[in-house]
């Protein structure tokens, strides 16, 4: 079944995945496995989906549900090709030989990315980084700061282990769940904040526990860039770590689940949706990141995301699924202000946005509305549901 990728924000190294470098403010089609001429050099299938869209400083990978991954943006780091040459991926491609393992069953069910990093997991329990590391992210020691290809930081052995992988700005995380020992956290990159342990070092450059207990399960951990947040699978805040927003008290959230929590680079937001959905927020505002729940006074949310400094949500609206943003769009990533969506180019005129829709789609009980906030860039996928 058909899906369809829209993108717009910062462009400057082709991660949006068009052939051009230009940053946009109005959603444009960069990727679709049902629009002829479109990508269709990519072999993709027409039953394939959208698992994840992942986003780094200047590049991004996204996983099908096959397994296809799809590369965009800057090599200039390694951080998606092994070719030396290569600065940059200029629209869609796939991965070279050096997304392989010397196991050929040995594949790759997750992926994440950080600033000039990417991070895998595969189905063999195995963690791997690649791209460059200056204040530990390839979690290998002091000794290597940029690879070309993938190393191993990690090998899960037991086969009841749960992994899964986060990262931010300059921080990797592997949350291992089990069912006899509970969750052991694995962390490293970037301490000047205490974002992994106490006392204070710059530089954490191997995996190292950071939160182990019994009898407690961590569904994910919310990066922020100097700060992670432990949601447990009642969504509950279980644990943080680092620098959290000085208006944030931890007391006041002790005891409520459900929750969802959302971190930008500098701030948190937190989604109850009962007795009524409210968004409350706290950190940096600057740029209008803290959300305005008068906002939504009569809208219906169904999902919010965040990215590094902006927000995105999706409204039933009527006969429409719209899709809104708010917060910095310096790079155009929270739309244009404009009636005419003909004038694409980002001209800065919506750097500090108030709740804005940029893009809406016909209701269809058959198809799935997903979003994505990047670094300063914005993702919308339309998938059809099987």
């Amino acid at each position: 079944m058909p899906f369809k990728v829209y993108s717009f924000g910062s462009n400057g190294n082709f991660q949006l995945g068009f052939p051009h470098c230009e940053d946009l403010m109005v959603p444009q089609l960069t990727l679709s496995n049902d629009t002829p001429g479109v990508n269709s050099e990519l072999n993709i299938a027409c039953n394939d989906h959208i698992k994840k869209v992942v986003l780094g400083g200047n590049h991004t990978v996204i996983l099908l549900t096959s397994g296809k991954i799809l590369l965009a943006g800057s090599n200039e780091m390694g951080q998606l090709s092994g070719d030396v040459n290569c600065k940059a991926i200029e629209k869609w491609g796939v991965p070279d030989e050096t997304w392989l393992f010397d196991d050929p069953d040995e594949k790759i069910v997750d992926v994440t990315c950080g600033w000039e990093y990417t991070m895998v997991l595969t189905s063999t329990n195995k963690v791997y980084v690649r791209g460059n590391g200056p204040k530990g992210e390839l979690g290998i020691g002091p000794q290597i700061l940029q690879s070309h290809r993938f190393l191993e930081v990690l090998h899960l052995e037991d086969p009841r282990d749960n992994i899964k992988i986060f990262s931010s700005f300059q921080n990797c995380t592997v949350l291992v769940t089990n069912p006899d020992k509970g969750t052991k956290v694995y962390g490293w990159g970037s301490n000047t904040k205490c974002q992994l342990r106490i006392p204070k070092c710059k530089i954490v450059s191997i995996p190292s526990i950071i939160f182990e207990k019994g009898g407690v399960f961590i569904d994910y951990i919310s990066m922020g860039k100097d700060f992670m947040i432990f949601v447990d699978m009642e969504g509950s805040i279980a644990n943080i770590l680092g620098n959290i927003p000085k208006t944030f008290k931890w007391e006041d959230w002790l005891g409520k689940s459900n929750l969802k929590v959302l971190t930008m680079w500098s701030s948190m937001h937190i989604i109850e949706r009962l007795p009524k959905f409210h968004i409350s927020s706290y950190g940096f505002n600057m740029h209008k990141q803290i959300f305005s729940n008068e906002n939504i006074e009569g809208l219906d949310v169904k999902n919010v995301t965040v990215g590094s400094e902006h927000g995105i949500l999706t409204n039933n609206d009527g006969d429409h699924i719209s899709i809104q943003c708010w917060g910095w769009g310096e790079h155009g990533n929270c739309g244009s202000l404009y009636d005419d969506k003909s004038k694409i180019i980002n001209d800065r005129s919506n750097e500090i946005s108030a709740l804005n829709k940029v893009f809406e789609v016909s209701k269809d009980s058959k198809v799935n509305v997903d979003i994505y906030g990047g670094c300063a860039n914005t993702w919308i996928i339309i998938d059809q549901i099987d």
